[in-house]
């Protein structure tokens, strides 16, 4: 590999680094919290979605001790755009005490939503410059006939419209679409041709091609493939991983380094207690490490999570992960707390919202205002309330998660104001619903569930 690429590479890793984040072609993207991906599916291009807020909002803040407040570290906004299939993620950090654009993310989708899944298509990765965004780097997804992945192509773009290859992944898949062997490979300027960087070899149960049993990563030095490092899985009914062995290669053998074991609860889904545990070459066996032990609310969502270490006789406590949620089960408050001598202190959180509340996003604040809908979930019919604080044109939409218009329950002048609208959910199907209340340029969007 050239030393350019090399650079390239090193300042991807760099800038786009952090959060809920996955790589995409050798670069890191942000995903949106409400999308996770399949960790049994090779190549970080599929996964499961919730709901499609179309806005999102996550402030990072530290705990300043001295301060006894918090301190604004960054913030990252999401904005669905379902005429183009894309959620752009921005991301703002905190220079000199005001928040300022640094990166964007440009994800591609499609959805299935019968099955609640997406498939990534293409990525974009921005940087915020004196003069606007400049787009660094993008990755296309393709496919074949039947959605299995194919090849993932990333490029960077040198100057505007001048795109230089960087990365090229290959898959051979198996007859059910999972990848056999992922092949890397990187560009070099100098010949203007492709040569082997690494490579992935995947192996499956006998009968069960969804089945992951283990992935043996390589790296081409000279004119050899050498192996570096193995993992071993093993996994429950709903092919979630019970048990995973991370290997390292050292003098022609593969030797144990690392362990996790998850105990999950009766679903096969959520987990109840992950355990750590690295290898001890003197013991000959597996040593504690750490553990994280998983509570859920009524709802059945993520509640705290409790960190701990193994001191060598007893598991001490580290840190606890708290989680709130408002009306609708979406996360307001994700907040960090270590253990300090006797009781958990403050270290960090995020802080999540669903409308614009960003100043530079919000153009006509104070204008109105939109109720949450009740009952929620309703069926068949649920009641909208609003008001308006200045006369002017106003719209009330109802969308599916499409993007797609499903009512429009008010469009045309309004005076001053509250106003009281019902929307009926007769001949729809069962699902969620979002309604967007429209005045100029500034918008409230909310989130609505029919459950038939």
């Amino acid at each position: 590999m050239n030393r350019f690429l090399i650079t390239l590479l090193l300042m991807a890793s760099t800038i786009f680094a952090g959060g809920k984040s996955f790589m995409s072609g050798g670069l890191n993207v942000k995903i949106p919290s409400q999308m996770t991906l399949d960790e049994s599916k090779p190549g970080n291009y599929f996964g499961t979605l919730t709901v499609i807020d179309l806005y999102t909002e996550e402030l990072e803040q530290d705990w300043n001790t001295s301060l006894s407040s918090w301190v604004t570290v960054s913030k990252e906004i999401a904005v669905w755009d379902s005429v183009a299939g894309s959620l752009t993620t921005t991301v703002q950090d905190t220079i000199g005490g005001v928040l300022v654009n640094k990166d964007k993310y440009v994800m591609f989708i499609a959805l299935d939503l019968v099955n609640t899944t997406f498939r990534i298509l293409k990525t974009e990765i921005y940087t915020w410059t004196t003069s606007g965004w400049f787009m660094q780097g993008r990755t296309v997804y393709n496919y074949d006939s039947n959605n299995y992945l194919l090849s993932v192509l990333t490029e960077f773009q040198l100057i505007p419209g001048t795109f230089m290859p960087m990365m090229r992944i290959t898959y051979t898949n198996n007859s059910a679409g999972n990848p056999e062997l992922e092949l890397t490979e990187s560009y070099n300027m100098a010949t203007s041709q492709w040569s082997s960087s690494s490579k992935s070899e995947f192996v499956y149960q006998t009968g069960n091609l969804d089945y992951l049993v283990s992935e043996t990563e390589y790296d081409w030095e000279s004119s050899a493939w050498v192996p570096y490092d193995k993992t071993l899985f093993t996994r429950n009914a709903q092919l979630n991983p019970t048990e995973t062995i991370y290997q390292d290669y050292n003098n022609g053998s593969f030797e144990n380094s690392n362990r996790e074991v998850v105990v999950y609860l009766a679903d096969g889904k959520k987990e109840d207690s992950l355990y750590y545990y690295y290898w001890s070459g003197v013991a000959s066996g597996w040593e504690n490490s750490s553990l994280e032990i998983y509570t859920y609310n009524t709802a059945g969502d993520e509640d705290v999570v409790y960190l701990k270490d193994w001191d060598g006789s007893a598991w001490t406590n580290s840190r606890k992960v708290s989680f709130s949620y408002d009306s609708q089960n979406r996360v307001t408050e994700e907040l960090t707390q270590d253990w300090e001598i006797s009781t958990y202190v403050n270290a960090f959180r995020e802080i999540s919202s669903y409308q614009v509340t960003s100043v530079e996003d919000e153009s006509a604040p104070a204008s109105f205002s939109l109720k949450n809908n009740y009952p929620n979930p309703f069926n068949p019919s649920t009641t909208i309330e609003y008001e308006i604080l200045t006369g002017g044109m106003v719209t009330l939409t109802v969308y599916n998660v499409l993007g797609q218009i499903v009512a429009v329950l008010q469009n045309g002048y309004q005076q001053a104001g509250v106003y009281t609208v019902q929307f009926d959910g007769t001949g729809l199907t069962s699902g969620v619903y979002l309604y967007e209340l429209a005045a100029g340029n500034a918008k409230i969007t909310k989130k609505m569930i029919l459950n038939k």
